[in-house]
């Protein structure tokens, strides 16, 4: 029965490569910045696993553990980089389920989390169709819009990591803007003003 659930979890973190258009035709496409079946596109040292053995739960944030060597899942990803941050795995973290209800458990199990519209550096990208990534790099415009983002993911669906820049609220392109926002009270990137900008890797084109 567990490893059902696990399969069913990890099968609904799809990304899809493209999406109709619905967003103003002055704005760019969504593009990839870094493609590829291996883990290149992505930071931290990230492997396919979250690094913390025997702390997997029921949705199997670790895609290895029941031998499926799938090694490829954006829930993965995601709890990696928040493990990596904080520092220790703390269980309530490990509730968020699959990928569209993180929206909707973050709020339910952690005191402290937010979900907006709005991203910040160390935000956790969401969509409502299934997938989850992080926000690594924010640029704005001279009078403080957000201009683009850019985020990092793995894809249980297409099998690859990727870094993917995205304009607000275009939907034309790799993938559409985030439904949500998620910040969790570990890390935020910052207040009072524009969030810092995070230092990028350098990338590997696709």
């Amino acid at each position: 029965m567990k490893k059902r659930v696990i399969t069913s979890a990890i099968t609904l973190c799809f990304g899809l490569s493209f999406f109709a258009p619905g967003a103003s035709a002055a704005s760019p496409d969504n593009v990839f910045l870094c493609k590829e079946a291996s883990y290149k596109c992505v930071n931290e040292g990230y492997s396919g696993v979250t690094g913390y053995s025997g702390f997997d739960g029921p949705y199997g944030y670790d895609t290895d553990e029941f031998g499926a060597h799938i090694m490829h899942n954006c829930t993965s990803y995601v709890a990696y980089r928040f493990y990596k941050i904080m520092g220790y795995r703390n269980p309530a973290y490990n509730r968020f389920g699959m990928a569209y209800d993180w929206d909707t458990n973050v709020k339910k199990y952690v005191p402290g989390s937010t979900v907006g519209s709005v991203p910040h550096v160390g935000d956790i990208a969401q969509w409502n169709f299934g997938h989850v990534a992080w926000v690594e790099h924010i640029e704005y415009t001279a009078t403080g819009d957000v201009a683009w983002i850019v985020i990092s993911d793995d894809n249980y669906g297409l099998k690859i990591t990727s870094q993917r820049k995205l304009f607000p609220g275009q939907n034309s392109g790799v993938i559409s803007w985030p439904d949500n926002f998620i910040g969790l009270p570990i890390f935020y990137g910052g207040g009072g003003g524009k969030p810092p900008v995070a230092m990028l890797q350098p990338l590997t084109s696709p």
